[in-house]
């Protein structure tokens, strides 16, 4: 489980650790992350420079935010990836910004992996008893 959630972490990482636009630059596209109803009153929107799960770097705090941790319960273990960053609350969406899936997209591109490690732990325990 700890290498999943790692793996998961990882992957997020690596969708927010790149910038493609600095803030001015995005502020010149015409705020391409607003949502439709913002973009409206600011009378412009472009095209996302990058797909809308990409978290553009900007001072590094976002990235540097990710933490992952494993704990058994009372329903066996739970794995939880999250980020600390003021700026996390946002990536559902607000009234002024589009919803950043980044999560969803790093579960998806990891799922054959979290499946594959899943079942390599479940054959371990397997063949201790």
């Amino acid at each position: 489980m700890k290498k999943s959630v790692d793996e998961l972490k990882q992957e997020a990482i690596a969708m927010s650790s790149k910038q493609y636009a600095s803030t001015n630059q995005l502020r010149k596209m015409g705020h391409p992350y607003a949502s439709a109803r913002f973009a409206k009153r600011l009378r412009a929107r472009s095209s996302l420079p990058a797909p809308s799960f990409i978290i553009n770097r900007q001072t590094g705090e976002f990235v540097g935010s990710w933490r992952a941790f494993v704990r058994l319960g009372a329903n066996g273990l739970t794995g939880t990836v999250y980020n600390v960053s003021s700026h996390a609350r946002h990536m559902q969406g607000t009234v002024k910004m589009i919803r950043r899936p980044i999560l969803d997209e790093a579960m998806r591109r990891r799922k054959a992996r979290l499946i594959n490690n899943f079942k390599g732990a479940m054959h371990n325990v397997n063949e201790a008893r």
